[in-house]
């Protein structure tokens, strides 16, 4: 009898300390904080707060150029890149500097910003990447460097020439590929071919086409997968969603 006791009370107190243990691990696990979705890496920006356009909207300015974008799953604003104050971008007075920045009397000065169906917006010109794209392509199409690769009509849309810049060491081996359409069929806003540039030719992967938009701003589009071979019907969207965002004739107090 005493046997069975003794034994009773070991299994108790193994059952308390493993209690203990786990309530003490479980105090000293940090809990893990997560950010909402719509809220600022800075602050939460309150649209109610605004005097004149107080609806679900914030306002986004880059140079001249303002967009009207809906506070939703589309647009997260900790995706804003705030322009620094001793950024070399020059921006107009805005209306009301006594209003919260991004409301439409005082839009929110931003260097870049994220856009679920568009993609990004940067204030800098990053054309050049694009540039030194179009000069390879256009060096393989004249077959000026045939070792480096060789251009042909992509089968899955023939308004594509795409051209593969092989491994010198390895001809099997693609580096990357290039896709363009002739201006003459589907032109970049700004009147250049439409091309897009992929690292990983087999699955299509870490895509991505660069435009400048007037003289304000520039797009950077990623595709994944078969989003390239939509690229074309899908970016006559996104040029309409984008020209829907901005504030036509916005009347800065500088102008």
């Amino acid at each position: 009898m005493k046997k069975i006791t003794f034994s009773v009370f070991v299994v108790l107190v193994s059952l308390a300390a493993c209690f203990l243990f786990a309530t003490s691990i479980k105090q000293s696990t940090p809990k893990e904080v997560s950010r909402p979705e719509n809220q600022s890496q800075e602050r939460p920006f309150n649209p109610k707060a605004c005097i004149k356009g107080s609806d679900n909207n914030i306002y986004l300015a880059i140079r001249e150029a303002v967009f009207k974008l809906r506070i939703d799953e589309n647009l997260p604003l900790y995706s804003i890149n705030r322009a620094r104050q001793d950024s070399k971008l020059k921006f107009p007075e805005p209306i009301d500097r006594s209003e919260s920045e991004g409301c439409l009397a005082n839009p929110l000065q931003v260097y870049s910003f994220q856009y679920n169906g568009i993609g990004t917006i940067y204030a800098e010109d990053y054309t050049q990447s694009a540039l030194r794209y179009e000069s390879e392509f256009t060096s393989l199409m004249n077959g000026k460097h045939k070792e480096k690769g060789r251009c042909e009509k992509w089968p899955v849309d023939s308004r594509f020439t795409v051209c593969h810049h092989r491994d010198t060491k390895i001809q099997a081996v693609d580096l990357h590929t290039i896709y363009q359409v002739d201006p003459s069929i589907y032109p970049t806003p700004d009147g250049r071919p439409f091309t897009i540039y992929c690292d990983d030719h087999i699955n299509l992967e870490n895509c991505k086409y660069t435009y400048k938009v007037g003289d304000k701003f520039v797009i950077t589009v990623r595709l994944h997968g078969t989003g390239v071979f939509r690229a074309i019907s899908d970016d006559v969207e996104r040029r309409w969603t984008l020209d829907s965002l901005i504030v036509k004739n916005y009347r800065w107090a500088s102008r």
